[in-house]
């Protein structure tokens, strides 16, 4: 039994750092605990500048009372897997520190669910009598978009003995690369707009004209940033399917229509019953705020 549970611990070991492993910080030895607090408190932060409108937000508090039950859990599923996804393109490991990035996932949105339980109690989202089914419900909805924003302050904002290294994602194929940090830009941006009404407002307003407008503008706006990643050095040139302008535009863009139509449909807004027409006009008017986050995830990521 005991060698068993040593082969164990030496097997978490080759992925997790024990928490005693003193770790160099400005010619200071500082114990991991004390580094993860202060990881802990990056996401903290970050979680509620990420999420906070969407913590003050109507729809939010109602999509989780008309979702089913297998779709807020699938939510939560394609959180840990979003927050994972960012810590990917980590560029301030720590050295000397074996991190896993689906346990920096799980702790993100473990984060994202503190962060998102509290203000919902500050803010009394808390019915008196309320089935604790519908504010399980709730938190877990609301701790997607906060479980991203802590997931994007420990990986990104970097903190105290960070040291610059090759991230994970330096290992993925450029173009794979890319596409990925497109898609999660996109859909963190979009996250804030997705489950508000207003998108099937501006849906049952406008005309066929204003639709291609906005595909056309969305068109012309993912090529402009694409080119300011190109011309700032951003992009590598080691791609090999991506190797112009106009073909990572059309992938950009494409990636953004594709996080959009996946934020929709996980917020219930289309269903197989809607005519395609609508679903295409919706992804399209949510798809303009998901190119601008995607190419800010090409420029950040």
């Amino acid at each position: 039994m005991e060698k068993r549970c040593a082969m164990l611990v030496s097997r978490v070991h080759r992925f997790i750092s024990p928490l005693n492993t003193r770790i160099p910080v400005d010619g200071d030895m500082l114990p991991l605990w004390k580094l993860e607090l202060y990881s802990l408190n990056r996401a903290f932060c970050g979680a509620l500048l990420v999420a906070l409108p969407l913590l003050y937000t109507m729809e939010m508090w109602d999509r989780p009372r008309l979702l089913p039950g297998w779709l807020v859990v699938l939510w939560m599923i394609f959180g840990v897997f979003l927050c994972a996804a960012f810590f990917l393109f980590s560029g301030f490991r720590k050295e000397n520190l074996k991190r896993s990035v689906v346990l920096d996932g799980v702790t993100s949105m473990g984060v994202g669910i503190f962060a998102s339980a509290m203000t919902l109690l500050l803010i009394g989202r808390y019915q008196w009598g309320e089935s604790l089914d519908i504010i399980a419900r709730l938190v877990a909805l609301e701790s997607v978009p906060t479980g991203m924003g802590a997931s994007v302050a420990i990986s990104q904002l970097g903190g105290r003995g960070a040291v610059a290294r090759s991230n994970p994602a330096s290992r993925i194929n450029p173009d794979l690369r890319a596409l990925l940090a497109t898609f999660l830009g996109a859909l963190l941006f979009s996250f804030n707009i997705a489950p508000t009404v207003e998108h099937q407002v501006i849906a049952q307003s406008v005309g066929g004209w204003h639709v291609a407008g906005i595909a056309l503008f969305s068109l012309i706006t993912s090529w402009l940033l694409v080119f300011h990643t190109r011309t700032e050095g951003v992009s590598g040139d080691e791609r090999v399917a991506l190797t112009d302008t106009f073909s990572s535009t059309i992938f950009s863009y494409l990636s953004a229509l594709i996080a959009s139509y996946a934020m929709l449909w996980l917020f219930g807004y289309l269903t197989p019953g809607m005519p395609l027409h609508l679903q295409v006009v919706h992804t399209i008017i949510l798809g303009y705020a998901a190119t601008l986050g995607g190419a800010a995830g090409r420029i950040l990521l």
